[in-house]
C-alpha cells in the first residue's frame, strides 16, 4: 500500500504554499528554505504512436497513451553566512534522496487531498557567489495521474460510486469467509473481470488482497500460489463507477481504493 500524509497536520496559512516530500515539509526542517511555485500540475497531453503507409497522406494513429508527468519545483534558500548555506544544500541534497532509489508521496498545501507519486530527477544551477539563491529542481512522476485518500465499501454486492472520473485499480479487498469452499471468486459482473483463487477454504478464515503490492494471504499466510493466473485479471481488475463486485462464496466485502486524476 502507499503510504499517506496528513496535510491538514500542517496548516496551509502557516506554510503558504510548501511541498511535503517523503512526509517531510521541507519549510518545517531547513531554515531559510521556501517553497515559491510548482509546474506541472496543470494540463497534460498524449503521446501518440504512429505508423506511416506507402501511398498514404499523413499518419495512421496505432496507439495513445499518457508520459510522466515531470513536476518542477522552483525554491528559494536564504543563508547569513557561507558556511550555513553550504549546510543548507547538504540537508537539501538529503532531504531529497534519503528514500533512495524509491518513488515517494508529494503533497501540495494548495492542493489538499491529493497525492502524487515521484523521486528526484535533476537539478538547475544556482548562483555560487551568494548565500541567498533561487533554484528550481525536477520531480519525476512515471505515474500521471494523483491519488486521492483511500475509500472504503463493505457488503456482499458493492456497487463502485461515482468518485472520480478515471477508472481505479483498488488497493485492498479484505472478505471473512462465510462457508467452506474449494474455490472463491471475485467478480466485476459488470465488466466480465475476475479474481480466481483455488484451493480449500474454510469459513471464518480472513481473506486479504493486496492488488497494489501483489500480495494474497489467508488468515496471514501467503496463497498467492492458489491464484488462477490463466483465468484472472489479477494485475488488470480495474473498476470504474456503477461497476458491481460480488464473492463466491457470497461474503461481506471490504474493498479500499483511491480515486485518481489528471
Amino acid at each position: 500500500m502507499y503510504g499517506f500524509t496528513d496535510t491538514n497536520a500542517i496548516p496551509e496559512q502557516t506554510l503558504g504554499l510548501a511541498m511535503s516530500f517523503g512526509g517531510v515539509y521541507f519549510e518545517e526542517v531547513l531554515s531559510g528554505y521556501k517553497t515559491l511555485n510548482v509546474g506541472g500540475r496543470e494540463l497534460i497531453g498524449n503521446e501518440l504512436e504512429t505508423a506511416t503507409g506507402k501511398g498514404k497522406d499523413g499518419v495512421t494513429i496505432t496507439g495513445q497513451t499518457l508520459p510522466p508527468r515531470p513536476l518542477t519545483i522552483q525554491y528559494k534558500l536564504d543563508a547569513k553566512t557561507d558556511a550555513e548555506c553550504r549546510h543548507n544544500f547538504e540537508t537539501l541534497n538529503f532531504l531529497l534522496r534519503k528514500n533512495g532509489k524509491n518513488n515517494v508521496a508529494i503533497q501540495f498545501t494548495d492542493e489538499p487531498g491529493r497525492t502524487y507519486y515521484g523521486r528526484l530527477q535533476s537539478v538547475d544551477e544556482v548562483p555560487y557567489d551568494r548565500n541567498t539563491v533561487v533554484g528550481t529542481f525536477l520531480l519525476f512522476c512515471e505515474d500521471p495521474y494523483k491519488y486521492g485518500d483511500s475509500l472504503e465499501s463493505i457488503g456482499t454486492s458493492i456497487t463502485i460510486g461515482d468518485f472520480c472520473p478515471y477508472d481505479v485499480l483498488p488497493d485492498l479487498i479484505t472478505a471473512t469467509l462465510s462457508a467452506n469452499a474449494t474455490k472463491i471468486t471475485i467478480d466485476n459482473t459488470t465488466s466480465g473481470k475476475h479474481i480466481i483463487l483455488n484451493g480449500t477454504y474454510t469459513a471464518g478464515q480472513v481473506l486479504l488482497v493486496d492488488i497494489a503490492n501483489r500480495i494474497i494471504t489467508l488468515n496471514g499466510q501467503n496463497i498467492k500460489n492458489n491464484l488462477d493466473y490463466v483465468e484472472s485479471d489479477f494485475r488488470s481488475f480495474v473498476v470504474s463507477p456503477g461497476d458491481v463486485i460480488t464473492m463466491t462464496p457470497s461474503s461481506s466485502m471490504t474493498i479500499a481504493m483511491r480515486g485518481r486524476w489528471l
